[in-house]
């Protein structure tokens, strides 16, 4: 996505980091890429990353991602992990965090009471970017967020041991098929 209108990212400066002229840090920016309308694909600075090594810690991530807030850790566990009982939940949730911090690092923030995307960072969500155009009047506007639709939400990826991901990521998928639908119409 190279159009900055349909880059849905964040990357403002940490409270208490120096930025990277203050640093003199050449290093290039961190990344991370999400594609979830069709089958979900996670890059870090344009490389896939398949070292996560559990399906729920991908879904943790891709939820956390879509949803934009934070959330507490108790609600999280019962989430993902509702057939357990809450100390397996707990231990569970961190595992999987655990996972994420080890692949993406401060893209996850965590305090004791709430897990969240951090925003702060450099970000895209093909999701996000399809939202924020998809209500849009311009026909250009209309035809771009069109080629983001690369097909249903999630397409392919389950979690059957978390009947909670499952109804939201269903949910989900109806709306922004809506979403395509009411657009495909309106560019009739």
């Amino acid at each position: 996505m190279t159009n900055p209108t349909l880059c849905v990212e964040g990357n403002a400066e940490r409270p208490g980091r120096h930025s990277r002229a203050e640093r003199g840090n050449e290093k290039e920016e961190t990344m991370l890429t999400m594609t979830l309308l069709g089958e979900a694909t996670i890059a870090l600075n344009g490389k896939p990353l398949t070292g996560i090594g559990s399906r729920t810690a991908e879904a943790l991530l891709i939820f956390l991602a879509c949803e934009a807030r934070p959330f507490a850790r108790h609600y999280l566990a019962e989430f993902f992990w509702e057939e357990r009982d809450p100390e397996q939940s707990a231990a569970n949730l961190r595992a999987a965090l655990s996972l994420l911090r080890k692949q993406v690092g401060d893209y996850v923030h965590v305090t004791r009471q709430t897990i969240a995307f951090n925003q702060a960072l450099p970000y895209q969500v093909d999701v996000a970017a399809f939202t924020a155009v998809s209500g849009a009047v311009d026909r250009q506007e209309m035809e771009t967020a069109v080629a983001l639709y690369g097909g249903d939400f999630l397409d392919g990826f389950y979690l059957r041991e978390s009947r909670a991901f499952e109804e939201w990521s269903l949910l989900k998928r109806e709306q922004l098929q809506q979403q395509a639908i009411q657009l495909l119409r309106r560019l009739l």
